[in-house]
C-alpha cells in the first residue's frame, strides 16, 4: 500500500465502548505512522496516544513488522479469551494461558516470513520480519513477540475482544496467516479457531487450492446446512449469509462483501432458462459510463481466466436521451462543476466513501491523468462565538484523515493562490488592505483536493468501453421495463426522441444511472430532491491556452490556480486546464443535513437565452469578488443548466431495487464515479453486497 504514497498506521489503543474513551498507558507500544500525512496524524493522536513517526529506507519493513505483530493479537487474544466460553479478559490471558500463547506464537511466527516472501511486489523477497531464515522462529524473536502481546494488552487489561467482529472479520484476521498453512502448518491455530467458532469458520480461511478441513464427530453440528428459506423471507433477506471479500483491481481496493440472495437466485434462473445474460444502463453521464466499462472489464477478465468458458454477458448497451455521437455527455455530468473531494461531507462514513472515490481517480490508468489536483480554498461561515477558527466546523477536527491548513492569513492565502481576495461587499475598495484582511478571515488550504473536466473524463472512459464491446446509444427513451409472467426483467422498451418509433431490447439487467431519470415510476420511481442548477462559462484574456496539470510552481499572478469556494457568499469558481473559468453559485450539497433545497439556487431549465445569460453575468460577477485579477477581464462565454440528481435525503442510492433492477444514483457523482463504478460492477457480477453501501441501499425508501 505504501506504494500509492498512503498515509499507514499501525495503531495502539483501545475504546471499549460505544462512545468511551480511548483506553492506553504509557506501557503500551507506540502507534506507528508513516507517509503523507504522518505528521498531521501525529498532531491528531497526541498527547493522549504514543506515536512514532517512522522515516526512512526502512520506514516500509519497521511498519509491516508492527502490522504483523498487532495482527498476532487481533488474531490470537479473540481465540484464548472465549476459548472455554469464560469470557477472559486479555489479562487474565496472560495470567492463566501464557504457556499456549507462547506455542501459538511459535507455531504462527514462520507464517509472516512466508507471507513476505510469496509478496510479488516486495524488493526484497528474502527479508526475514522475524530476524532469522531458518523455518522455524529463533527465540529471540518468540520473546519479542511476546513481550509486544503482552505490553498492548496490559495498557487495558480490562479488554475483552468481540467474538462476533473477530468472526465477521476472520479472513483479515487468523485467514491472513492460515492461507500459508500449506507452506506453514498451524494445527494448534486451526484447532483453537474449530472450538471457539466452528470448522465454518476455519474453512472460510484456508487456502482455496487445500482441502477443506474436517472433524468427524463435530462436523454435522458445527457445519450444518443452511436451513431452506421460504419465498417470503428471502424477500426480506438483504445478503445476510456468506461473507467474502471483493476485490477491485483496477483501483486496488478490496471490500467486505456478503452473498446477494435474491440476486443470486435471480442470476441461477436465467442459466437455467438458458438466457443469454445481456446488460441495459440507462444514462450515459460520468456514472453509467463509469458503470459499462467496469462491467465490460469484469467480462474480459474472466474471458481470459477461464480460456472463454464460463457464463458471458452477451451485450451490455448504454442508453441516453441526449444525443451521444454529438459528443453529449448526460444532463447531470454536463453542468457539474466537477470539484473533486470529501470536503465538509458529513456523517463520516460519507466522507470517507468520498475520500475513496478520491484515491480510485488516482489510481484507474485510464482516467488517474485527468484530474488536476490543484487544491482548494474555502472560506467558512465562523460559529456564534468563534474568535479563532471554524468553531464545529474547524475543517481541522472533522476527522477522516483529510488534511487541512488553515485558518489563512493574508499572507498565507495569497502565497498559495495569488489571485484570491475572498471579498464580501460590493462596494468595498478591492485596493483596501484593511478590507481585504477582513474578508479572508476563516479561509482554509485543502491541498489534496482536485478538479477534472467533465466532457473529458466521459470521453475516455466511453472510449475505452466501446473498445471493449460496449454500445452506445443516444436519443432514446426508457417509458417501460418488461417483465415475464414470474415477474423477472426480460428487457426494455425504448422510444426514439425523434419521433414515435419503439423497439424491445432484450435485457436480463437494468441499471438505472440517469440521474433524475431514476425518479420514474417505471425506472424504480426513486424519491428525489428538485434542485436546479446553473454554471456560467467565461474566458480570460490573459488565461493561457493551455494550462500545466498538477503545477504548483509555474503559478501566473493573473490566472486562477486554486479552486475557490465560499460558503459566505455562496458562491465557488475554478479554472479548467484550457483556461475555461467555470463558476457556480448557491449551497454546495455535500449530503445528510446540508442537502435541502434552497431558494437560492435559480431554476433556469427550459428558460430563454437571454434569461440564461443574464444570470450566467452574474455569477461570473458574485465570483469576480474571490478572485478579482483573475476575472476582472473575463468575457462571459455561455451557461449550462440541469437539474442535480440528489435523493430525497441527499445520500447516494446505490443497489438492487428488485432482482435484475439496479439504480446507483448520487449528487457528488464525479467523486464518486470511478469507486461506484468499480463496486457496482462486483455487485452485479458476482452476486454480493458490499458493506461499505449498506447505509446507501435504494430499498431505504421503501420501507
Amino acid at each position: 500500500s505504501l506504494q500509492y504514497n498512503w498515509t499507514t498506521a499501525v495503531v495502539h489503543f483501545g475504546v471499549l465502548s460505544v462512545g468511551g474513551k480511548i483506553v492506553s498507558s504509557d506501557a503500551s507500544p507506540p502507534t506507528y505512522v508513516h507517509g503523507k500525512h504522518a505528521l498531521a496524524l501525529a498532531n491528531l493522536l497526541q498527547p493522549e496516544i504514543q506515536v512514532k513517526i517512522l522515516n526512512g529506507p526502512n520506514a516500509k519493513m519497521e511498519i509491516e513488522k508492527a502490522a504483523a505483530r498487532k495482527l498476532l493479537w487481533g488474531s490470537f487474544m479473540w481465540l484464548l479469551c472465549h476459548e472455554n466460553d469464560d469470557n477472559d479478559n486479555v489479562s487474565t490471558v496472560h495470567e492463566n494461558k501464557s504457556n499456549k500463547l507462547r506455542a501459538l506464537v511459535q507455531e504462527v511466527l514462520p507464517a509472516i516470513d512466508a507471507l513476505l516472501h510469496n509478496d510479488d511486489n516486495d524488493e526484497q523477497p528474502n527479508k526475514r520480519i522475524n530476524g532469522t531464515n531458518n523455518e522455524s522462529p529463533s527465540s529471540s524473536s518468540v520473546e519479542e513477540a511476546l513481550s509486544y502481546l503482552k505490553a498492548y494488552s496490559l495498557s487495558m487489561p480490562l479488554a475483552i475482544p468481540n467474538k462476533q467482529l473477530a468472526m465477521d472479520e476472520v479472513e483479515s484476521r487468523n485467514g491472513v496467516f492460515l492461507s500459508v498453512s500449506d507452506q506453514v502448518p498451524q494445527p494448534l491455530h486451526i484447532e483453537l479457531i474449530t472450538k471457539v467458532a466452528g470448522l465454518n469458520v476455519v474453512n472460510r480461511c484456508l487456502p482455496h487450492s487445500g482441502e477443506q478441513h474436517h472433524h468427524k464427530e463435530e462436523e454435522e453440528e458445527d457445519a450444518p446446512l443452511p436451513p431452506p428459506v421460504s419465498a417470503d423471507k428471502v424477500k426480506a433477506i438483504d445478503s445476510k449469509q456468506t461473507t467474502g471479500m471483493m476485490s477491485c483491481d483496477e483501483i486496488g481496493l478490496i471490500f467486505h462483501c456478503r452473498e446477494n440472495i435474491r440476486a443470486r437466485e435471480y442470476h441461477n434462473s436465467l442459466k437455467d432458462n438458458n438466457n443469454d445474460k445481456s446488460i441495459v444502463i440507462i444514462g450515459a453521464g460520468i456514472i453509467g459510463t463509469s458503470v459499462a466499462l467496469n462491467i465490460a472489464r469484469r467480462q474480459q477478465q474472466r474471458q481470459q481466466e477461464e480460456g472463454g468458458e464460463g457464463d458471458t454477458i452477451k451485450q451490455i448497451t448504454v442508453l441516453d436521451r441526449l444525443p451521444i455521437n454529438n459528443g453529449d455527455i448526460g444532463e447531470a455530468t454536463s453542468c457539474t462543476w466537477a470539484w473533486l473531494n470529501a470536503n465538509s461531507k458529513s456523517p463520516l462514513s460519507y466522507k470517507l466513501l468520498n475520500n475513496l472515490g478520491m484515491i480510485a481517480w488516482r489510481r484507474d490508468n485510464v482516467i488517474r491523468d485527468l484530474p488536476s489536483w490543484c487544491g482548494s480554498l474555502v472560506r467558512y461561515k465562523k460559529s456564534d462565538g468563534d474568535e479563532e477558527g471554524g468553531g464545529d466546523r474547524d475543517p481541522r477536527l472533522c476527522g477522516g484523515a483529510y488534511f487541512a491548513e488553515g485558518p489563512l492569513s493574508m499572507e498565507q492565502m495569497r502565497t498559495i493562490e495569488p489571485t484570491a481576495a475572498f471579498l464580501t461587499d460590493d462596494n468595498s475598495d478591492y485596493e483596501n488592505k484593511e478590507v481585504g484582511v477582513k474578508a479572508v478571515e476563516n479561509v482554509y488550504y485543502f491541498p489534496d483536493e482536485g478538479q477534472v473536466d467533465p466532457a473529458k473524463a466521459v470521453h475516455k472512459i466511453r472510449k475505452e468501453a466501446e473498445e471493449l464491446g460496449v454500445r452506445f446509444l443516444g436519443k432514446v427513451d426508457v417509458p417501460e421495463i418488461l417483465r415475464d409472467s414470474k415477474g423477472y426483467i426480460t428487457g426494455v422498451m425504448t422510444k426514439s426522441m425523434d419521433g414515435d418509433e419503439s423497439n424491445v431490447l432484450k435485457a436480463n439487467d437494468v441499471v438505472v444511472a440517469g440521474g433524475v431519470g431514476a425518479a420514474a415510476k417505471a425506472l424504480g420511481g426513486l424519491p428525489m430532491m428538485n434542485h436546479p442548477g446553473t454554471l456560467a462559462y467565461a474566458r480570460s484574456l490573459s488565461s493561457s491556452s493551455h494550462r500545466s496539470n498538477n503545477s504548483k510552481d509555474q503559478q501566473n499572478v493573473h490566472e486562477l490556480n486554486r479552486i475557490l469556494v465560499d460558503t459566505v457568499t455562496q458562491s465557488h469558481v475554478l479554472c479548467r486546464e484550457d483556461g475555461m473559468l467555470v463558476a457556480g453559485g448557491g449551497v454546495l450539497q455535500v449530503g445528510g443535513t446540508s442537502a435541502v433545497e434552497t431558494p437560492s439556487t435559480t431554476d433556469t431549465v427550459g428558460t430563454s437565452d437571454a434569461l440564461r445569460e443574464s444570470l450566467g453575468k452574474q455569477l461570473l460577477k458574485a465570483a469576480s469578488r474571490l478572485a478579482p485579477d483573475a476575472l476582472k477581464h473575463a468575457s462571459f462565454v455561455s451557461t449550462t443548466e440541469g437539474r442535480r440528481p440528489i435523493p430525497l435525503d441527499g445520500y447516494p442510492a446505490v443497489g438492487y431495487i428488485e432482482p435484475g433492477l439496479y439504480v446507483v444514483v448520487t449528487h457528488s457523482g464525479m467523486t464518486l464515479s470511478p469507486l461506484l463504478g468499480n463496486i457496482v460492477a462486483g455487485e452485479i457480477e458476482k452476486c454480493v453486497s458490499c458493506d461499505i453501501l449498506e447505509k446507501y441501499r435504494p430499498t431505504r425508501f421503501h420501507t
